[in-house]
């Protein structure tokens, strides 16, 4: 059946395709007061819980006291989404729900005010446990793979995007991030970015092993790898930023419009096809690095959105991380938190 809550949200089995569109009622503004008519649409396909836990000092094989835990619902997309939320940004979520787990995905959305479409699937959250170390500010995460899904709730999200394309305009963004659960194809993202672009609309990317090289045959619009990722890419150890540059114009030579590549303490390059762009990690007291990287990703989509300059692409993106990693476990980047750092983050041209 499918359920329609009072904030619009939409949940749904595979028995009913009615009210698929969730549709974000509120505009954009960015600090500077410029608007935008587009949205940014995420996909979470392999929604999480997320259980952070601090220690100081891992003792492998030991016992640890642990200093401080908390649990969050997320996902790469719905982490983006929160982000571009707390910043203002219009922005919905498109993807998977599991009922077995109390549609908590759904819930936490909506306590969020974010506007969602979200399709209901039998089977449970998987979790994952984030272990900060506060000694070294080193995270040590495990990871679940997530529950099985059927092909015909594939097919449900398919027609969910299918819909979605015909009704967005070109302003719009759709962000393709994360893992994906057992029983979706690796190429779903591929599929994506390919009835995208027959629609006019611009794709982010942000996913990792086999899921990330078959998304970047369809070449997306943007694509942030991490170090890891871009030598995955790559198809060697990269180590220097003008190794990851390097690696990175490949790709915008067959394509692809931006490729920012995070590289943590190193910082984050920017590549166009007209310039390499280099920004320095931000000087924050680093206290949890998980959701940093979607931040960064949100930070890309909100200087796209605004038709900023390429160099201030970088720099919103780097603001949005340094903003998240401020907060502990999977806390995300705040606006006073940007509005801070957006103006401290410089970007000089390496080439």
């Amino acid at each position: 059946m499918c359920g329609i809550d009072n904030d619009g949200s939409v949940r749904m089995s595979a028995d009913s395709l009615t009210g698929m569109n969730c549709r974000a009622k509120n505009s954009i503004e960015s600090s500077g007061g410029n608007s935008v008519t587009g949205r940014i649409i995420t996909v979470t396909l392999n929604p999480c819980m997320d259980k952070t836990i601090e220690i100081n000092g891992l003792k492998t094989g030991g016992t640890n006291k642990v200093i401080a835990s908390r649990t969050d619902i997320g996902g790469k997309g719905i982490n983006v989404s929160t982000v571009l939320h707390q910043l203002g940004y219009r922005t919905s979520c498109i993807g998977f729900d599991f009922i077995q787990s109390g549609s908590l995905v759904g819930e936490t959305l909506r306590e969020r005010g974010i506007p969602c479409n979200l399709i209901s699937v039998d089977g449970f959250l998987r979790t994952n446990m984030k272990v900060f170390d506060t000694s070294n500010g080193v995270m040590t995460e495990f990871n679940e793979t997530g529950y099985p899904v059927e092909t015909d709730e594939l097919h449900l999200f398919l027609a969910a995007i299918d819909e979605l394309l015909a009704e967005l305009d070109p302003d719009s963004m759709i962000v393709l991030d994360g893992s994906v659960p057992p029983g979706i194809p690796a190429d779903i993202y591929r599929t994506v970015i390919e009835k995208a672009r027959l629609h006019g609309i611009r794709t982010i990317l942000d996913a990792s092993g086999d899921v990330l090289m078959q998304a970047i045959k369809a070449i997306p619009f943007a694509v942030k790898p991490n170090i890891d990722e871009m030598a995955q890419l790559a198809g060697e150890k990269l180590e220097s930023a003008e190794e990851i540059a390097a690696a990175a114009r490949i790709l915008v030579q067959k394509g692809i419009r931006y490729v920012c590549v995070s590289m943590g303490a190193m910082g984050a390059v920017l590549v166009s096809d007209r310039h390499t762009y280099y920004a320095e990690a931000p000087d924050v007291t680093v206290r949890g690095i998980q959701g940093a990287g979607d931040s960064m990703v949100a930070g890309i989509c909100m200087a796209i959105a605004l038709n900023l300059p390429e160099e201030k692409i970088l720099a919103y993106a780097s603001a949005a991380a340094g903003g998240s990693v401020l907060h502990e476990g999977t806390q995300l980047c705040e606006s006073a938190d940007f509005e801070d750092l957006s103006d401290k983050c410089k970007v000089r041209i390496l080439g």
